[in-house]
């Protein structure tokens, strides 16, 4: 890896965890370095990045036979039983590290420069890892009608500035710097800068973006900062619901979750013909109003206001132990949003009483 990069196992009372230290060297050389002046060496940070059990044998007769990895995250956002819950987060934690190790050697330091930076993976490779068909080996293919091409990776825009970040548990550098760092170590050149996110993000979303490719690879990955500093906001400028989705450090977020399971999606304001193309040529079906339903339209009624504590409206589920008891530091409890489609359906409750109509069906 690098010394400012490393993994730290440890092996106590039948578990095995695994810590991510960051350490903010002066990245002097010229492959390391975005900026003229590196940053000030600064004490090392450490975050528990994985904590599992050793001595855990998956019951998987517990749990259901999950088609993908949607399925799953759907039964761990409301089921109870210990070591049904453990084995499902293995399930999801095992698939994700497969995808996540074709682009990167070391599963466990890119998650913890996830975590470290409130950055997340999203995008068509999210949404590919999310309705990934399980009965499909993850090293022979992707079990969909198509195949993600790069790698999406979200980072926030730091609230104080560049010189105010003197706290010895704050990185001196923003999480845009970090991550180019951690892909420059891991093989990884630049490729390309652009002002613009291809899939038709609008310009005012995002500050930057940065594409670099693995050496003797085909791998691209894109680092798209935002102009805020919560990642959310970014995300929410997607023109489509159906990549409107998250994977975090230690938690998967579908914020349309019973559009997106279904393969619909809502178009949003910014949505164009290359992009609509797009996601039609890959099976999705793009939804303009609800008005031949014939039932209330419940929690997929487009002008439901949606929010992470809504329960029903959104799909936030851990796939680590780590995430279990935390609450996500990228996805804001107090945000709400709704999508740009109008509720035309006249036996929506949400449409007649102004109360959203509740249920507990996907």
């Amino acid at each position: 890896m690098n010394d400012a990069f490393q993994v730290v196992s440890s092996n106590t009372d039948s578990a095995l965890r695994q810590y991510f230290r960051f350490v903010d060297l002066k990245w002097a050389g010229p492959a390391t370095s975005i900026f003229g002046v590196p940053p000030a060496v600064r004490a090392g940070i450490e975050l528990l990045v994985v904590q599992r059990t050793l001595d855990h044998t998956r019951l998987l007769s517990t749990v259901p036979d999950f088609p993908n990895i949607f399925a799953a995250c759907h039964f761990l956002a409301s089921a109870s039983h210990r070591e049904s819950v453990a084995t499902t987060m293995d399930i999801v934690y095992d698939r994700l590290v497969t995808r996540f190790s074709s682009y990167f050697n070391d599963v466990t330091a890119f998650r913890g420069v996830l975590q470290l930076t409130g950055s997340a993976v999203s995008g068509s490779f999210a949404l590919a890892c999310i309705l990934d068909d399980f009965s499909e080996d993850p090293r022979v293919g992707w079990g969909l009608e198509w195949q993600p091409r790069d790698m999406d990776i979200f980072v926030p825009t730091p609230t104080v500035s560049f010189d105010a970040r003197d706290a010895p548990s704050i990185p001196a550098s923003t999480p845009f710097e970090i991550m180019h760092a951690f892909l420059t170590c891991n093989g990884y050149e630049k490729y390309g800068t652009r002002a613009t996110y291809a899939d038709g993000m609008p310009e005012d979303a995002v500050r930057r973006v940065f594409r670099y490719r693995r050496t003797g690879t085909s791998h691209l990955v894109d680092v798209v900062e935002s102009v805020t500093s919560s990642i959310l906001d970014m995300i929410l400028r997607f023109p489509s619901t159906i990549v409107m989705n998250m994977i975090t450090a230690h938690h998967i977020f579908v914020m349309y979750p019973q559009w997106t399971v279904r393969r619909m999606a809502l178009p949003g304001p910014t949505l164009d013909g290359i992009i609509r193309a797009k996601y039609q040529s890959r099976g999705f079906v793009f939804v303009e109003g609800n008005n031949d339903i014939g039932v209330p339209c419940g929690l997929t009624c487009p002008a439901l206001a949606r929010n992470v504590a809504r329960r029903g409206s959104t799909l936030l589920a851990p796939y680590t132990e780590i995430g279990k008891g935390a609450v996500p530091q990228e996805i804001p409890l107090w945000q709400v949003w709704k999508s740009s489609v109008p509720c035309t359906n006249s036996l929506c409750n949400l449409a007649s009483t102004g109360i959203p109509y509740f249920d507990n069906a996907v």
